[in-house]
């Protein structure tokens, strides 16, 4: 699953906020995000230097976590969702839904994060049996005070952090798993990730980025020929009691 920025902690640090905050804005645009562009590079200006404030105090009381990778913008095209941040430890994956501004921790994005961390957990073939951590990080919010429990496979409650929560946050990891064995890869970024779409789902990532006439000529012209054998063969199925398995190729040409 590529992110749109996958750095070890050290050569996170090293990269300037205006050189990380470069790539995000061309992955972005690339992916055609034009109408969020404004709002999303905002947000992403301002929670660079916080994120890099985090790994400096984690850093000081444990410099062995340099090694750990800093991931932002992790697709989860099931969901057709991206994680905002995720901190990859040797032993946790910790999954961080970041609110900047926000000084409230809305049901509905405790929620959210919840599901990034399960879907993690049942559709990424490297995030098995390990732990995630779901976090939701509100930049505004009031401290929230925290216990990570000794690490073990599987999602946790939801945690949440506030203003300067995160450097206490990865502090309290570093401390879970300093005696935790090394489970993580550092293949873990290169793990297939298998998910099952609904028929919706996969039709809506279809025709993702698409304009609406290549969408209204998406109809091929064998249609009703397909429509036709499809038909034909449910009636042979039950007529000789028997299971078919069909696939179908769509190919859209631009006009």
């Amino acid at each position: 699953m590529p992110a749109y920025v996958d750095r070890r902690i050290t050569d996170f640090l090293n990269s300037s906020s205006e050189e990380l905050a470069a790539s995000l804005y061309s992955a972005y645009a690339s992916d055609g995000f034009v109408s969020q562009y404004t709002t999303q590079t905002v947000a992403w200006d301002i929670s660079i230097p916080k994120i890099k404030k985090g790994l400096r105090l984690l850093l000081e009381q444990y410099p062995e976590a340099a090694s750990w990778s800093v991931i932002l913008e992790l697709p989860l095209y099931r969901l057709r969702k991206r994680i905002d941040l995720m901190i990859v430890s040797r032993q946790a994956l910790a999954v961080i839904e970041l609110k900047v501004g926000e000084a409230q921790f809305n049901p509905t994005d405790l929620h959210q994060v919840e599901e990034y961390a399960l879907d993690l957990r049942d559709f990424h073939e490297t995030s098995q049996g390990v732990t995630i951590l779901p976090v939701l990080w509100c930049t505004e919010a009031t401290h929230q005070a925290f216990y990570l429990q000794p690490v073990q496979s599987g999602v946790t409650e939801v945690i949440t952090i506030g203003k300067e929560g995160l450097g206490q946050f990865l502090i309290s990891l570093a401390q879970a798993v300093k005696s935790a064995p090394s489970v993580v890869s550092d293949k873990w970024a290169s793990g297939a990730y298998r998910p099952v779409p609904s028929v919706i789902e996969a039709a809506t990532s279809l025709f993702s980025g698409h304009g609406l006439q290549e969408i209204a000529q998406a109809d091929a012209a064998n249609l009703d020929v397909a429509a036709k054998c499809v038909s034909r063969l449910i009636k042979q199925a039950k007529e000789n009691n028997e299971n078919y398995l069909g696939f179908a190729e769509i190919t859209i040409t631009p006009v």
